[in-house]
């Protein structure tokens, strides 16, 4: 669930994991009229005659900022990893050789090039989102977007407005996401609920009963009332 400011009419929402996903969503949680779209924006083209993504196509945003594909990348570059390095192991060590602790090593020139290209590539993608849905917040989350978000937002912002028109940039904000890596779990969970009070807090109406089955019992009494009833017919 997104929460947006008041009178905002729109929100994105960009999910990092080992793919890439976004949705975007228009109106009140709680309207009638509210619409909410799933996009496939992990396939958006944001490199020509680029990388193959595992989807089949070339060039996709999910072959740049996936952390399945940041592992692959940052193994073809030379980055120290076992080969059974899960997808959150290797991107905690590609972020810990571009950012080392004070008083560490110097930061990987390798690390903050395909880092930085990472986030030129997530800032090209949310222009798209910007221009072609006019939001006016975007939220960047996923559990390894919220990994790379401390570390990349600023430079996402940056290239963000760079690619985007500039009356749409005006309008947008992008922020990190404040639910933690379960938020589409959460947001799940929140569905039956806003449906709950979207009926002004009151059940749906039953709907029509079988042939045969006669008027439902009111009470547990008159349930077992019934059910005895029926044997001694």
């Amino acid at each position: 669930m997104v929460r947006r400011r008041a009178g905002a009419g729109a929100a994105a929402i960009a999910l990092i994991g080992s793919g890439v996903g976004a949705c975007v969503d228009h109106g009140d949680i709680l309207a009638e009229d509210r619409t909410s779209l799933a996009l496939e924006w992990g396939h958006t083209t944001v490199q020509l005659r680029g990388r193959r993504c595992r989807c089949g196509s070339i060039g996709c945003l999910e072959a740049y900022a996936g952390a399945e594909a940041l592992r692959e990348r940052w193994r073809e570059a030379g980055g120290p990893l076992p080969e059974d390095a899960d997808d959150e192991t290797a991107l905690a060590a590609l972020l810990a050789a571009a950012y080392p602790p004070p008083g560490g090593p110097a930061p990987d020139r390798i690390a903050l090039s395909l880092l930085d290209e990472t986030a030129e590539c997530l800032g090209a993608a949310l222009a798209d989102l910007v221009n072609l849905f006019l939001p006016e917040r975007i939220l960047l989350g996923g559990w390894a977007g919220l990994l790379l978000g401390p570390h990349l937002l600023p430079e996402i912002r940056r290239y963000a407005n760079e690619y985007a028109l500039r009356h749409a940039a005006a309008r947008t904000t992008i922020e990190m996401g404040r639910l933690g890596p379960d938020a589409v779990t959460v947001g799940a969970a929140t569905l039956p609920l806003a449906d709950f009070l979207t009926r002004g807090g009151s059940r749906p109406a039953p709907g029509p009963r079988p042939e045969g089955t006669g008027a439902p019992s009111r009470t547990a009494t008159e349930a077992v009332r019934n059910r005895h009833r029926t044997r001694a017919s």
